[in-house]
């Protein structure tokens, strides 16, 4: 039995309570704690989110050891799960609690006890000593663990915390205010701001990004205070916002406007008027916001830094193409995907990312202008001979690139009309629709390219002039050799 016993105090949760204990109890560390009481310790990492097992397991040993029943101690764990507002699934970083210790050196030296509140991620500083809330020490630099000796000094160097080492320059803003929880877990935010707040994060994190990618867990990065200060600024201060976008210039310059990071921040936030100004620090790019799906495919990681990946979505706004038009250029791999690997489902669209800069350079090859002697024709999505050809225009987009038909493009960012050689294109539409009648087609793209209904369809098979599908469920799929045929026999490609 411990011979100090102390109740958790209203900031505590549970390893906050776990730290105290081991430190009024002279131990260093929390395993060393748990390994006399006789429970096997846990490593760093899991004291985040605790298993179910090991909160059983360290139930018993402490029921033991404080001589009193501890639900309450167990439930300092999930004390705040009521709290909605600590996830959020819209959010650029959904969960906003932290798995590393971040500390107040005031408070610390003047208290003895850690608030659980410093582990939450949108808060930067301390609202009592307005200082920043550290998540390595000051003097070596190293990364604070979960150990009793943060209480008093740096569990690496052994140094005391020196109180004069990080004093506040600024005043809270309001949203800083806003952003501090009460004890008992209230905040004076809505759910909008949270989102802005980490998606402003987030581009603090990755200023020169167009894409976005969501994080369940807020990723570790060394003085993470700088990030929520930053991200702040960004939402607060147009000064900032002006250095970031002329930054931002450097590397998209050549491209269109409403692909900028900064445009996309602008469009997505509702930015906050602050009487008082947040400090920040200089736009460093932090590769712990980087998923590995991105990182493993950089061609040179020293000097490739993949700031230009971009989404299925954010492809086809810059290059003015519908998504299932840019999906066929994906598929036929006329536009590589960054991630080699294809996931079929199209609610993954999302996964799949592209690289803008290299495909726009593959595009600008075809702005050259036609070439001399010969016959030029513009098409786009709206033109008829499309439709009775099974033709979606992304297919012939997906020719021009592949250069099965001779053709070019007016600007690289707009490929909403291609002009092509009149000849290859008719010869290329016949060989297109001979290559989609080799396999049954839907009853639904047969009516579209005949210009009728599906009960019409439905007609002309039982006429005899269409055939069902083999293989296939009737009323769904009819032949394509049959549709071919139709079309000849009619000599509907001359109407």
């Amino acid at each position: 039995m411990l011979v100090l016993r102390p109740y958790p105090k209203p900031t505590e949760h549970l390893n906050e309570y776990l730290i105290r204990l081991c430190y009024i109890n002279g131990f260093f560390k929390v395993s060393e704690l748990l390994r006399t009481l006789g429970m096997q310790p846990i490593k760093q990492v899991q004291m985040g989110q605790w298993a179910p097992h090991h909160l059983n397991a360290l139930n018993k040993v402490l029921t033991k050891a404080l001589g009193r029943p501890c639900d309450d101690v167990i439930a300092l764990h999930s004390h705040n799960d009521a709290d909605n507002w600590l996830f959020g699934y819209d959010r650029a970083l959904a969960e906003l609690v932290v798995d590393f210790p971040r500390i107040c050196v005031h408070c610390v030296s003047e208290e003895k006890v850690m608030d659980w509140r410093w582990a939450i991620g949108t808060v930067a500083r301390c609202p009592k000593h307005l200082s920043p809330l550290i998540d390595s020490c000051p003097h070596c630099d190293k990364l604070l663990s979960w150990d009793a000796n943060i209480l008093e000094l740096c569990p690496k160097c052994k140094k005391p915390w020196n109180i004069t080492d990080t004093k506040a320059v600024e005043p809270l803003s309001q949203l800083e205010k806003d952003s501090w929880p009460a004890i008992d877990g209230f905040i004076n935010v809505s759910e909008k701001q949270l989102q802005d707040l980490t998606y402003a994060m987030y581009m603090a994190a990755r200023p020169f990004d167009a894409m976005i990618q969501r994080y369940g867990r807020i990723p570790f990065s060394q003085n993470h205070y700088q990030l929520v200060l930053n991200g702040l600024s960004l939402l607060t201060n147009e000064d900032t916002r002006n250095k970031w976008e002329k930054a931002c210039q450097r590397y998209w310059k050549a491209f269109p406007a409403f692909i900028n990071p900064v445009h996309l921040f602008l469009n997505k936030v509702q930015l906050i008027e602050a009487e008082s100004q947040v400090p920040s620090t200089a736009f460093l790019e932090r590769p712990e916001y980087i998923q590995k799906a991105r990182v493993q495919y950089v061609k040179n990681k020293d000097k490739d830094q993949p700031i230009y990946h971009v989404d299925i979505f954010l492809l086809a706004k810059a290059i003015n193409l519908s998504v299932s038009d840019c999906t066929i250029l994906f598929e036929s791999k006329t536009f590589p995907m960054v991630n080699k690997s294809f996931v079929g489902n199209h609610k993954m669209m999302k996964s799949k990312i592209f690289n803008i800069k290299d495909i726009i350079k593959k595009v600008k090859r075809f702005t050259k202008g036609p070439k001399e002697k010969t016959s030029y024709i513009c098409i786009n999505e709206n033109s008829k001979s499309l439709v009775r050809h099974l033709c979606q225009y992304g297919d012939v987009v997906n020719a021009v690139l592949s250069k099965q038909v001779q053709g070019y493009f007016n600007d690289a960012f707009d490929l909403s009309e291609v002009y092509v050689d009149k000849v290859m294109y008719a010869s290329w539409l016949i060989m297109f629709r001979e290559e989609q009648c080799r396999y049954t087609i839907t009853i639904a793209r047969a009516a579209f390219a005949l210009h009728t209904n599906e009960k019409s369809i439905k007609s002309l098979v039982y006429d005899g002039e269409l055939r069902w599908g083999r293989h296939q469920r009737r009323g769904e799929f009819i032949e394509g050799d049959s549709f071919l045929s139709y079309i000849e026999r009619n000599n509907l490609d001359e109407t």
